[in-house]
């Protein structure tokens, strides 16, 4: 998964980053392609992403709310 590469570490202290780019495309496809939510609740704590992380893992929370992974996600943000 190219979000999930390693080499985008060195940016993690910039604002904006390359992935926070990224997660900003993403929030702008209709429709919006599914993320794993280990991997979105990931970018959110260590590039300073969640403004962008939380609104995708509230929609796929409600998209499908018969999966835990997205509730999950947003507990350990939110807590």
């Amino acid at each position: 998964n190219l979000l999930a590469k390693s080499y985008h570490l060195k940016q993690h202290a910039h604002n904006p980053n390359v992935i926070q780019g990224w997660l900003q495309a993403i929030c702008a496809c209709k429709p919006l392609p599914k993320i794993p939510a280990g991997l979105l609740k990931h970018l959110a704590k260590h590039y300073n992403a969640w403004h962008l992380a939380i609104p995708l893992l509230v929609h796929f929370a409600e998209s499908y709310p018969e999966e835990t992974q997205w509730y999950d996600a947003l507990s350990e943000l939110y807590g």
